[in-house]
């Protein structure tokens, strides 16, 4: 009966996970727009502004200080942004990688293009006003801020 119960408390904390980490299937671009955040372990702070049109910049900002203060960022840069319409998945258009492999440990000497796709976006809920998962792997996950 025990390992019946523990069988079934796995299960349940297994399939949480999953759901949880697949993300929803955004329909509109109105319901991911917002200002999202990253922090750095080595303290720097992007910033990702996500528009209804399609488009959006990042700002990448030596601390969180500068970010606050609206001072100038470090890098920054423009693209467009899709809803992959078989997965329901992100796709990001120049993409400006900050870091190796995904790895917010691993910073480029110079920030690199890319395109990045298949990253995930989750609702907000109870926890957290939306987050946009890029690598969940390796905790780089954009929080949106309250607007």
């Amino acid at each position: 009966m025990r390992k019946k119960i523990s069988f079934i408390c796995f299960t349940i904390l297994l399939l949480l996970s999953i759901s949880c980490s697949s993300g929803k299937k955004p329909q509109e671009g109105d319901e991911i727009s917002g200002t999202y955040t990253f922090e750095y372990p080595s303290k720097e702070l992007e910033e990702l502004v996500i528009k209804e049109d399609s488009t959006y910049i990042k700002n990448i900002y030596s601390n969180k200080e500068n970010f606050l203060n609206n001072e100038k960022p470090i890098f920054s840069n423009m693209g467009e942004w899709s809803i992959n319409q078989k997965n329901g998945k992100l796709d990001f258009k120049d993409w400006l990688s900050y870091c190796e492999m995904g790895d917010p440990n691993i910073i480029l000497p110079e920030p690199q293009y890319t395109y990045m796709t298949g990253i995930s976006w989750l609702p907000p809920n109870i926890t957290h006003n939306g987050v946009i998962l890029i690598y969940d792997e390796t905790n780089y996950i954009f929080r949106r801020l309250k607007e």
